[in-house]
């Protein structure tokens, strides 16, 4: 093998291994929910749906789904959809099913968590409880690619799936996500792309957050 080849090896090699190591349990990072619950405080800021891009079998669009359940629980707050886009088709059916192993639970399990879970007749499985599989639908998502949403979006979430990609990849397919954010929306992602996304509109806000700023009125 050539010389170039072991080095384009060496490139990728950092992404391939992401692309294998798929998210396994809920909330593996709780540093973008940290956010989410600091959005919600502010009575929701108008968020009613959340589009989450996902490279698991539906778990990072459930883990938003069960926080945001908890939250509305807590605070009276109005019902959020979630839409769940996932880069491999094969997961779309397993995410829809609802249905996973029980390591998928974080160590210990929080308290608040157990009212929105179920027990399978399996007793090594669990299910997410049918109020919260209700509001999250699911579909198969191509990049790189328009979203092709019906209406914009209130909150973006990109946390995890673009460490799949170069860091130019990834700034050039988030800056096309962060399109679909309607003007006072969010994003939260983990890509330190700041100065792009400043290309697109979006503003800095807290860590890991940005907004698109409201249209301004004409007088």
């Amino acid at each position: 093998m050539e010389r170039t080849s072991f080095s384009l090896l060496a490139k990728e090699l950092p992404y391939l291994v992401a692309a294998l190591t798929p998210i396994s349990t809920f909330f593996h990072d709780p540093r973008p929910f940290a956010a989410l619950e600091q959005l919600m405080d502010h009575r929701g800021l108008g968020i009613r749906q959340v589009v989450v891009l996902g490279a698991d079998p539906g778990l990072e669009a459930y883990g938003v789904a069960l926080r945001l359940a908890e939250l509305e629980r807590q605070v009276a707050l109005p019902p959020v959809a979630v839409l769940g886009l996932l880069l491999v088709e094969e997961d779309v059916p397993v995410a829809r099913r609802g249905v996973y192993p029980l390591s998928v639970l974080p160590s210990p399990p929080p308290q608040w968590l157990r009212p929105w879970l179920c027990r399978h007749r399996s007793q090594q499985l669990l299910r997410i409880a049918p109020a919260v599989r209700a509001r999250v639908r699911f579909r198969h998502f191509v990049w790189p690619g328009p979203l092709r949403l019906r209406e914009a979006v209130d909150l973006l979430w990109c946390w995890g799936v673009f460490s799949l990609f170069r860091p130019e990849l990834a700034e050039r397919f988030l800056l096309a996500a962060a399109r679909a954010v309607r003007p006072g929306g969010f994003l939260i992602t983990d890509v330190q792309g700041e100065v792009q996304l400043s290309r697109s509109g979006l503003r800095g806000v807290m860590p890991f957050v940005y907004q698109l700023p409201k249209l301004r009125r004409q007088a």
